[in-house]
C-alpha cells in the first residue's frame, strides 16, 4: 500500500511538471544504518506560475563521490521519464562533492600545467614510453609537415589541448550556473550547521529569503533581520546542537 501511494504521488508530481523545465536540489548523508543515501527534490514553476518544490525520491548510493551521485541522479530521473535536456539548474549542500568549482578549474588552468607535465613524464619514464621533446615542431599525423602550422609540441599540448579543455569546462559551468544560480548556491551554503553553525551569515540568509517572495513577503523580510540574529545566537550557544 505504501509503495502504491508513493507511486501515485510521484506520478502526480510528474504530471504537474508536464513538459516544463526543472531544476534539482540534491543532498547526501548517512542513515541510521550508516549507509550512504541521496535525496532529490524537483524545483519548477507550475501552470499558475508558482515556484514548486517537490520531494521526488531517496536512493542508497555506494559512495558520495561525484560519479556515484551523478549515476544515482540520472537513474532516478530516468525512472520517472525525466529528460536531462529539460534540466536547467542544480543545487547541492555546502559540503557536496558536486558544487560549483569554477575557482578550482581556473587555478588548474593557470598554475598546474607544469605539475601535470611532470606527472605525465614520470609515468612515461616508469613504463618506458617515449617522451616527446616539447621544443620540437608538432607534426599532425598523416599530413605533410609543409602544410601544417609550425607550432611546437609544447604549444600544441598546453595551449591547443590543456587550455582549450579547461576553457570548455569553465564555459560549461558558466552555461549551467548563471550568476543568479551561483548566488543562490552560495547563500544556501550558509545553512550548513557544521562547527556550531560557523557558516551562518545573517545577510546572506536574508538575501536567500528574497529568492522566495511567495514565502517571504516584504514585511517578513524586515522581521527576519532580528529573528535571524536571535536564532543564530541561540544555535551557536545550545549544547544540543554541538554534534551536528
Amino acid at each position: 500500500m505504501v509503495n502504491a501511494i508513493a507511486h501515485e504521488t510521484s506520478k502526480a508530481i510528474i504530471e504537474d511538471l508536464g513538459n516544463g523545465f526543472f531544476s534539482i536540489l540534491v543532498d547526501e548523508s548517512r542513515d541510521i544504518s550508516v549507509k550512504e543515501q541521496m535525496t532529490l527534490v524537483l524545483r519548477y514553476v507550475n501552470k499558475q506560475e508558482i515556484i514548486i518544490e517537490r520531494f521526488l525520491g531517496i536512493v542508497h548510493v555506494a559512495s558520495t563521490t561525484a560519479l556515484s551521485l551523478k549515476c544515482a541522479i540520472e537513474g532516478l530521473l530516468c525512472e520517472h521519464n525525466l529528460s536531462l535536456s529539460r534540466l536547467r539548474g542544480q543545487g547541492y549542500d555546502g559540503a557536496s562533492n558536486m558544487q560549483v568549482s569554477k575557482q578550482r578549474l581556473q587555478m588548474m588552468r593557470d598554475d598546474e600545467w607544469t605539475s601535470l607535465l611532470t606527472e605525465v613524464s614520470s609515468f612515461c619514464a616508469t613504463h618506458e614510453i617515449l617522451i616527446l621533446n616539447m621544443d620540437e615542431i608538432f607534426v599532425v599525423s598523416g599530413r605533410p609537415r609543409r602544410n601544417t602550422q609550425q607550432n611546437t609540441n609544447l604549444h600544441h599540448y598546453r595551449v591547443e589541448l590543456f587550455y582549450t579543455v579547461k576553457d570548455m569546462q569553465l564555459q560549461e559551468l558558466n552555461n549551467r550556473f548563471s550568476e543568479v544560480n551561483t548566488d543562490l548556491l552560495i547563500c544556501m551554503a550558509c545553512l550548513n550547521p557544521s562547527n556550531s553553525f560557523v557558516a551562518y551569515d545573517k545577510e546572506k540568509l536574508i538575501h536567500l529569503a528574497k529568492f522566495y517572495p511567495y514565502d517571504f513577503p516584504g514585511t517578513d523580510i524586515l522581521a527576519l533581520d532580528s529573528q535571524l540574529h536571535n536564532f543564530i545566537f541561540d544555535m551557536r550557544n545550545n549544547d544540543l546542537f554541538l554534534e551536528l
